[in-house]
């Protein structure tokens, strides 16, 4: 596993818009264009009636991953 996997395993599978936004250091709004340009794979949830987005703990590791290779 690599580091960055290591830092992740003790978030949950699905996360916050918020929570990958301060994980990330940028706005919701950038998590949302991420998801809605296909770089997060975001899960649509209906906890109370109304529709929530989540994103994927995965898909976080996987955007960093890449992030980190393109950088190196």
């Amino acid at each position: 596993m690599t580091f960055i996997a290591d830092a992740l395993t003790d978030l949950p599978l699905l996360l916050r818009v918020s929570a990958v936004a301060k994980l990330f250091g940028v706005s919701p709004q950038s998590v949302y264009r991420m998801a809605d340009a296909g770089k997060l794979e975001r899960v649509e949830i209906d906890l109370t009636g109304t529709k929530s987005i989540r994103i994927t703990n995965e898909s976080v590791l996987e955007l960093i991953e890449r992030w980190m290779q393109s950088a190196s």
